[in-house]
């Protein structure tokens, strides 16, 4: 070991010398090449530049570099000789291999973690992308119905339908709110159906909540003068409705009336929140006084009406009032909101298929008309329909005939004939409480409306087992 120092110390001393006598060397040559340059450049014309002078750093450079590489050649050579050296050398070069290795790993986490990085912020920005919601917007009459959601709330959505109810299915919606005292709602002033649709024009529901805003100059006019609007979405008109078999879809049901939460501008637009799309009710809310409201009930001159038939009608006269008997043949009556009030009809001695059609109708707050045909219930013998109850509305009240029908059942057939409106039936647990209901119910299999006949009253051939066709006018 000991001569393997000695050596290396020589080595390293006549590397000095070496170095020293070879910079020497060519410092004085640097010096004879830089004369040679000074009088060669006083023989070429100004502005030149001798070759000599650009690459006369290269030589040093170059013989530096050989005398490193030989001092590391001898070294090596003089190690091989000596085993120990050889570990301390092995040592040495494994540290540095180690050292190295640890580098390439550090890089390479790193660029891990840089790939990492990117793939998380493009993960944010797909993310972003997707949350930017999907716009549907249509107009169609007289209504702009704009719909938004995430894509997977909208996903499969193609278009938005939109159509308006008409006067007829308005006023059935009407006549149930009145039936209904839990519902606020009384004038129906708008009324749309909305479905959205696949590419195959297909009715489809949206796969969570998604934003609507409905704007109508109908709206427009209403909020501008301050009217309480309540927005009501039947559920028994969904696509998941329609398709259940067990849920009758022509009849209104309060039950299935879901009142929406809205916020509305001046605009005329009116914004609420929906997870299933179907008829969708704009509707002008009751001045709720608590029944302390007192109002007129007024009974229209029936004899005058188009539809009194003498032969067939007796009388008609309000018989109740709060659940309080009141003198009949009056003319007009003071009652409060909430207050039922009963209708009775007498027929003629020998008539027992005649349904007259009576209406009540006041004066909303806003100057609106609100039409309500009341619905009656059968004779305790099942032989005519007479007695209405409905409750008193927040407004001056009046009962009118509206209309005279007739039914009639030949084997299999029911037939409706007669003039005006059809009443509407009290139902309860599948019954029906109309002069044929209990007795044809199982036997009747076609049901025709005749002409003049201007409206089909609620649960006209509800719950009729082996119906198989319904012929309007």
């Amino acid at each position: 070991m000991k001569r393997v120092k000695r050596l290396l110390a020589f080595l390293l001393a006549f590397t000095l010398v070496f170095g020293s006598l070879q910079s020497g060397v060519l410092t004085v040559a640097a010096e004879e090449n830089e004369q040679t340059m000074e009088a060669d450049a006083g023989d070429q014309p100004e502005g030149e530049t001798p070759a000599n002078e650009e690459n006369q750093e290269e030589p040093a450079e170059a013989a530096a570099d050989e005398a490193t590489s030989d001092e590391q050649a001898e070294v090596t050579e003089a190690a091989k000789d000596d085993p120990e050296t050889t570990n301390e050398l092995e040592e040495v070069q494994s540290d540095e291999s180690e050292e190295v290795a640890e580098e390439v790993e550090a890089s390479e986490d790193d660029s891990q973690v840089e790939e990492e990085e990117a793939l998380e912020e493009n993960a944010e920005e797909t993310e972003e992308e997707s949350d930017e919601p999907l716009v549907f917007e249509v107009t169609q009459d007289g209504v702009t119905v704009r719909i938004s959601g995430t894509a997977d709330a909208l996903a499969g959505v193609a278009s938005v339908s939109v159509s308006k109810l008409s006067d007829e299915k308005i006023e059935v919606y009407e006549e149930a709110f009145a039936e209904d005292d839990t519902i606020t709602a009384s004038k129906v002033i708008a009324a749309y159906d909305i479905t959205l649709l696949n590419e195959d024009g297909e009715a489809i529901e949206p796969d969570g909540s998604v934003s609507v805003t409905i704007t109508s100059d109908v709206l427009q006019e209403y909020l501008e003068e301050g009217e309480d609007i309540q927005v009501l979405h039947d559920t028994n008109t969904t696509v998941e409705a329609i398709e259940d078999d067990s849920i009758d879809n022509e009849t209104v049901s309060t039950d299935a009336l879901e009142v929406l939460d809205i916020e509305s501008d001046d605009s005329g637009s009116i914004a609420v929140t929906m997870d299933s799309f179907s008829t969708v009710l704009f509707a002008l809310q009751v001045s709720a006084n608590n029944g302390t409201g007192e109002y007129t009930l007024t009974l229209a001159d029936y004899a005058k009406s188009e539809f009194y038939d003498a032969d067939v009608i007796s009388s008609i006269a309000i018989t109740e009032i709060g659940g309080e008997t009141v003198t009949a043949g009056l003319k007009s009556y003071a009652a409060n909101q909430g207050d039922e009030i009963v209708v009775t009809v007498t027929y003629k001695n020998g008539v027992t298929n005649a349904m007259a059609a009576v209406e009540r109708s006041y004066t909303t707050a806003s100057g609106a008309t609100s039409k309500y045909v009341m619905p009656v219930t059968a004779n305790e013998d099942g032989a005519a329909c007479k007695t209405y109850g409905v409750e008193m509305p927040a407004g001056d009240t009046t009962i009118s005939l509206v209309g005279l029908t007739y039914w009639e059942v030949t084997n299999t057939t029911l037939a409706i004939t007669g003039s005006g409106k059809m009443p509407s039936f009290i139902a309860s647990d599948e019954t029906v409480y109309s002069p044929y209901h209990a007795t044809y119910r199982d036997q009747v299999t076609t049901v025709t409306i005749g002409e003049g006949i201007t409206r089909k009253g609620n649960y006209t051939c509800a719950w009729f087992t082996n119906l198989t066709e319904l012929s309007l006018p």
